[in-house]
């Protein structure tokens, strides 16, 4: 059993050197860089980035969801059904965690205008944390991009001024912390959008503050660029493109002291 599952492994990793560049496969040869999961990639990609409005596009196409309905709370759960169902196909196929791009698009659509977005919320935070955790690790698998202008929108919902943001991510930690064994998604928060007033700067030290300050990175947008949990940059597309995915393959690690050790003080090694 032991030789056969060795000898599995070693076809594996043999068969995903082959998919690789002739040259990083030959620099991860010579030891001169490392993939930090070819051990147990499984023939998956480490993860996805996917834009939320993609997949909102699928389900319009389809004719899952009526999307001129959405002021009833059962189109809404339907819509997050459905939303989810979506990402649970695509689960098996990679290893490590999913980033949504523009999540925050499809939260405000979800949870805006409707006299039961308490409750709505509560539905999406429950869906959220199924897809954000495994049974055989504590590690988040789902990172959430917030980046948009509607993010500090006030939320006469809640008969408060507070920004709606708030709202959603102080009861997403509360349901989290309310349950053992849940990891708590990345959130990746687009910074450029934070208000410079009373409302913005409230917002910032319950973030910094919270025991959960670490599930949550300061990104600017403006770069079109994003990090996932498995601290992975993962370009995003054009804003004036039609939203596309992105696959993210492995992370290198690079060997400089070994490339300086066969270099023998030879710059032009």
């Amino acid at each position: 059993q032991l030789l056969s599952k060795l000898g599995s492994e070693v076809s594996e990793q043999f068969l995903l050197l082959n998919l690789l560049p002739k040259n990083l496969a030959d620099m991860y040869l010579s030891g001169e860089l490392v993939l930090l999961n070819l051990n147990y990639w499984s023939l998956r990609p480490l993860g996805f980035y996917i834009d939320s409005n993609s997949i909102v596009s699928y389900l319009s196409e389809r004719k899952l969801v009526d999307f001129n309905k959405l002021d009833k709370p059962i189109e809404l759960i339907k819509l997050c059904s459905n939303f989810f169902d979506v990402l649970g196909k695509i689960k098996p196929f990679f290893s490590e965690d999913i980033l949504l791009g523009n999540f925050s698009d499809f939260l405000f659509k979800s949870i805006s205008s409707n006299e039961n977005s308490e409750t709505l919320i509560n539905f999406l935070n429950s869906k959220i944390m199924n897809h954000s955790n495994r049974i055989y690790d504590q590690k988040s698998h789902l990172s959430l991009e917030l980046s948009s202008s509607d993010v500090f929108r006030d939320s006469d919902d809640f008969n408060s001024k507070t920004p709606s943001i708030s709202y959603f991510l102080g009861r997403l930690f509360n349901q989290i912390d309310q349950n053992d064994g849940f990891s708590c998604p990345q959130i990746v928060f687009d910074y450029s959008l934070l208000p410079d007033n009373k409302s913005g700067y409230e917002f910032l030290r319950e973030t910094i503050n919270s025991r959960h300050s670490n599930d949550v990175i300061f990104s600017l947008n403006n770069d079109l660029s994003l990090l996932n949990s498995t601290l992975i940059n993962v370009n995003k597309n054009n804003t004036k493109e039609e939203p596309k995915g992105r696959v993210v393959l492995d992370k290198i690690l690079i060997n400089l002291h070994n490339i300086a050790d066969n270099s023998k003080q030879n710059d032009s090694l």
